[in-house]
């Protein structure tokens, strides 16, 4: 039996694309789409090691990633995850993306112009 080079090609394109189109799916279901958000609390823990943030919040006590590349502030200042570690009690702002489950920190801004923000709306809404 004598095949055909066009037959030949035609068939190995098919079982490409049929791979291609099966692989597809499984793929995009991996890839989980990040969401950003913001939320402020008070620092609970630190951990330096695990590179981890635990934030009092108004859900309750909230955990997060701190990365490599997250930025950390105090006041004006930059900080460092081991800064934020004797930074307990503090209120802060964390701004995260969530992708599986993961609560990654993009920024972290500690007392400053964030304290001063919560401390004069505060004040402001006191009666006199």
């Amino acid at each position: 039996m004598k095949v055909s080079w066009h037959a030949t090609a035609l068939a190995v394109s098919l079982s490409l694309g049929t791979v291609g189109v099966m692989a597809a799916p499984v793929a995009a279901a991996r890839v989980a789409k990040a969401s950003a958000a913001t939320v402020s609390g008070t620092i609970k823990s630190v951990d330096a090691s695990a590179k981890t943030l635990t934030l009092t919040t108004a859900k309750g006590d909230e955990t997060f990633t701190l990365g490599d590349k997250t930025s950390i502030h105090h006041g004006s200042k930059a900080a460092s995850v081991a800064d934020l570690s004797s930074l307990s009690g503090q209120p802060a702002k964390v701004h995260y993306t969530e992708s599986n489950g993961t609560k990654m920190v993009t920024s972290v801004m500690v007392g400053g112009a964030h304290h001063a923000e919560h401390k004069a709306a505060s004040s402001s809404a006191k009666p006199k």
